[in-house]
């Protein structure tokens, strides 16, 4: 419920749950320029609401969680999907599967948020503290260019990053910019 309050707080379509992942969009069916920053904002809102939860849930001695967010700007069509019986709001197309290739790649680079460079292009960078990652291969086709991921650190992020050393050099790269 909380997630889901997130999203809509900011704009968004929560789709579907698919197992423990949600699926949101930003700028359908109500039209938002800012929709990139929307879904950026919405997915660090997530992983602060996550440690209050985690806070309650070590309270209460239970397990801790844990997600890693992707974010991607692109091309899908979307909206009523199916047939008379079975009717569906939802996305279709090649992006629609780049937020979940990039929520994996956290595992690889140790992160809780990625964005591609699409989003990254469209999103106002002084809300975030943003660092390149890693060019990767982000769609399925084999001749596709790779592309940039981002990291992106709430700027108001209280507490550390796993480390004082990491939210420093974070936030040293971030003031360069």
């Amino acid at each position: 419920t909380m997630m889901a309050e997130v999203i809509h707080e900011l704009g968004g379509t929560l789709l579907e749950f698919i197992g423990d992942a949600i699926m949101s969009i930003y700028g359908a069916p109500v039209k938002n320029k800012e929709h990139p920053t929307a879904g950026v904002k919405s997915a660090l809102r997530m992983l602060a609401s996550l440690k209050v939860m985690n806070q309650w849930f070590k309270d209460h001695d239970l397990p801790e969680i844990s997600i890693r967010c992707g974010v991607h700007t692109g091309k899908v069509l979307v909206g009523n999907m199916g047939f008379q019986s079975r009717m569906k709001y939802g996305v279709v197309g090649e992006e629609s599967n780049i937020p979940g290739r990039l929520e994996e790649l956290n595992k690889t680079y140790s992160t809780e948020m990625l964005i591609s460079h699409a989003t990254y292009s469209r999103i106002q960078p002084k809300l975030f503290i943003i660092r390149p990652i890693d060019y990767v291969n982000l769609f399925e086709v084999p001749a596709a260019p790779v592309e940039l991921v981002y990291q992106v650190v709430d700027r108001n992020l209280k507490g550390d990053l796993r480390g004082p050393k990491k939210r420093l050099a974070m936030t040293e790269y971030a003031d360069r910019k």
